[in-house]
C-alpha cells in the first residue's frame, strides 16, 4: 500500500490550509477554552458553519445524506491540518459518533432525517457515555431504558457530557435489557434535550497528530531561540532528542492512521489497524506534551504559550479515544481471533 501522499491529495491538503488562512485571525487566541466563553463560542459557531457551507462536515458521507463521499484520507488531512491550526470546530460529536452510528446502522429514515442537520451544524449533539460510576467500562453503566407504550422512559445520570451544555440532541447510552450479558443489552439512543425531564450542570470537560506537529513546531522554534550558558539550548543533544521523540511519534501516527485509512478506503478489514492507530495516537498525546515542556520548562506553563493548551487538548482526546492499555488489549483479540 502506497503511503505517500499523491499530488491531489497534497493539493487538498493546501486547500483546506488556503481556508483556514482566510477564515481564522492571523494569530488566533487559542489559550481560552472557547466553548466556555460567549464570545469564542459564537465565533466557533460562525466558523463551523462555514466549514459545513464547503461540504466537509460530511466530506466522507454518501451524497444522498449531503456528504461529498470522498475517501478516508482526505478526512485524515482534513483533520490533521484542522487540529494543527486548533480550529475552533464543534459538534464533533455530532458528526463523528451519532453519524458514524448512523451511517453504520440507522433506519434510511433515521438517516435522511439527522444527517443533513449535523452536516449543517444546525443540530448539536452531546455525549451521553460516561456515568458517575461508569468510564472506560462502558458496561457499567446504570442509567436504565423501559418501553412505555410507543416511548422510551429513560434515567440516569451522565458525566463529561461534551458540548452538553449548549446541545440540542444527547448520544445516549442506556441498559435496555437488565437481564442481558453486562456487555449486551445496552441501546444508544438520540435524546432531545430540551424537554422536561433534561437538566444539565456545568463540568469542564477532537487530531493527535495535528497537535503533536504543532508541538514539534513550537518546541523546535524555542530551542532555536532560548539560550543557556552561551548557546541555543537546541545545540544541546538532550534537547535534541526530546524533539526528534516528538517527530518520530508524530511521524509514526500519521502513517498509521493513514495506513488504517487506507484499508478502510478499500473495504478491506480494519479493526485492528484502526486500534493499532490509536493506541500510537494514545501514546503520542502523552509523549508529545511531556517532551514539549521538558524543553520549554517552567515558561510552558504560562498561558501566553500554546504548550499548556496542546497539554490539555491532548489528555482529553487520549481519554477520548481509549487509552493504550485498552487498544492493546483490542489487538491482542485481533491476534487471537
Amino acid at each position: 500500500m502506497e503511503l505517500q501522499l499523491t499530488a491531489a491529495q497534497n493539493q487538498w491538503r493546501e486547500e483546506v490550509k488556503d481556508f483556514l488562512d482566510a477564515e481564522l485571525p492571523p494569530k488566533w487566541e487559542k489559550s481560552t477554552e472557547w466553548c466556555e466563553d460567549k464570545d469564542f463560542w459564537a465565533f466557533a459557531i460562525a466558523f463551523t458553519k462555514k466549514v459545513s457551507a464547503q461540504g466537509w462536515i460530511g466530506l466522507t458521507w454518501p451524497k444522498e445524506y449531503g456528504g461529498l463521499a470522498r475517501p478516508p484520507i482526505d478526512q485524515l488531512i482534513l483533520s490533521e491540518e484542522l487540529t494543527y491550526r486548533d480550529a475552533p470546530l464543534v459538534n464533533t460529536i455530532g458528526w463523528g459518533l451519532a453519524a458514524g452510528a448512523l451511517l453504520r446502522g440507522g433506519t434510511e429514515a433515521q438517516k435522511r432525517k439527522f444527517l443533513p442537520p449535523i452536516q449543517r451544524t444546525e443540530v448539536l449533539w452531546a455525549e451521553g457515555y460516561t456515568e458517575p460510576e461508569a468510564g472506560s467500562d462502558l458496561a457499567s453503566l446504570t442509567t436504565r431504558a423501559v418501553r412505555d407504550g410507543d416511548e422510551w422512559v429513560i434515567s440516569g445520570q451522565k458525566t463529561f457530557t461534551t458540548w452538553g451544555s449548549h446541545a440540542d440532541m444527547l448520544y445516549c447510552a442506556a441498559r435496555t435489557d437488565p437481564e442481558a450479558p453486562r456487555h449486551r443489552g445496552i441501546t444508544i439512543f438520540g435524546l432531545p434535550i430540551h424537554q422536561p425531564g433534561v437538566s444539565f450542570g456545568p463540568l469542564r470537560s477532537a487530531q493527535i497528530q495535528g497537535a503533536a506537529e504543532r508541538l514539534l513546531e513550537l518546541s523546535v522554534d524555542y530551542a532555536g531561540r532560548r539560550t543557556q550558558f552561551g548557546q541555543t539550548i537546541g545545540r544541546y543533544q538532550a534537547v535534541q532528542y526530546l524533539c526528534s521523540d516528538i517527530a518520530i511519534n508524530s511521524h509514526l501516527t500519521s502513517l498509521m492512521a493513514r495506513y488504517a485509512a487506507g484499508l478502510l478506503d478499500q473495504g478491506l478489514p480494519a479493526r485492528k489497524a484502526v486500534s493499532e492507530a490509536k493506541a500510537q495516537a494514545s501514546l503520542t498525546a502523552r509523549l508529545a506534551p511531556e517532551r514539549a515542556h521538558a524543553v520549554h520548562a517552567g515558561i510552558a506553563f504560562i498561558v501566553d504559550f500554546d504548550v499548556q493548551l496542546f497539554t490539555r487538548r491532548c489528555r482529553h482526546w487520549e481519554l477520548d479515544l481509549g487509552d493504550e492499555r485498552y487498544h492493546r488489549e483490542r489487538i491482542a483479540a485481533a491476534l487471537a481471533a
